[in-house]
């Protein structure tokens, strides 16, 4: 029951930031969207996004929290490598089909629940990679050499960023990178501005496309510079991120 409070407590933000920004979709002439109830669950829950296509995840992470407890119940059975091992075959598996087929094609009805049943099966990858970081403690361990290799995963970090972006064109490395991001980023010094950003940043990724791509997208372009567009979003998306993570922790205080 704990998986399932944990995913009510979860769907709470995207409905209170659905209520937020939906309603401005009606004021962009460019945006049609077709509100009834269905469509309204199947954004919210990430099945098939009304607007906002970025929330997508939101449906594979609600099948993984609540199977998660069988998954390591397999690891504990079967051990941590053996069920890493599968969850590689199936990522490639799953990707090469998602790919082979088109992912223009698949993503849509009536394939759209298959779509993402492959999806899911993928990232179970990553889940259990951040699993199994956690199991044998490599963020902790990153953590205790904070000090000594400072300098060393200061220097990695951005160059991983580089290798991914300029070098690695396809998503097969990309459960790797970022384990490997997450570990070098443990490694960092303290810093009282990524604590403030980590503690809104579900609301952040939930809304920042709100800004950059359905209503403010003319105001990002004329920035000119990805650097500055990026620097802004990051900007806007914290201010607004701040009340709405106020107003959700007052609504979970509420709820049993």
């Amino acid at each position: 029951m704990r998986n399932v409070r944990r995913v009510l407590h979860f769907m709470v933000l995207p409905v209170l930031i659905g209520a937020i920004f939906y309603p401005w979709a009606a004021l962009v002439p460019t945006l049609h969207p077709v509100v009834t109830p269905l469509t309204l669950l199947e954004t919210i829950t990430g099945y098939y996004p009304l607007i906002n296509a970025e929330w997508w995840f939101i449906f594979p992470w609600l099948l993984l929290c609540l199977t998660s407890q069988w998954l390591f119940a397999l690891c504990r059975r079967v051990g941590m490598p053996m069920v890493l091992l599968g969850a590689l075959v199936l990522f490639v598996v799953c990707r090469f089909t998602i790919n082979h087929v088109g992912e223009d094609v698949i993503s849509v009805e009536p394939y759209r629940i298959i779509y993402l049943l492959l999806v899911t099966i993928s990232l179970s990858l990553s889940f259990l990679l951040g699993a199994a970081a956690a199991h044998y403690g490599w963020f902790a361990k990153a953590k205790a050499q904070r000090g000594k290799l400072r300098m060393a995963f200061i220097v990695c970090l951005p160059l991983l960023i580089l290798i991914r972006c300029f070098f690695i064109p396809v998503s097969l490395f990309d459960p790797f990178v970022a384990l490997l991001f997450c570990v070098f980023l443990c490694a960092l010094p303290k810093s009282r501005v990524m604590l403030g950003l980590g503690k809104v940043n579900a609301e952040m990724w939930l809304i920042h496309t709100f800004f950059c791509a359905y209503y403010l997208e003319p105001f990002f372009v004329s920035l000119g510079h990805p650097w500055l567009m990026y620097v802004v979003l990051i900007l806007m998306t914290y201010i607004a991120a701040w009340p709405i993570h106020q107003l959700y922790r007052l609504v979970l205080k509420r709820l049993p």
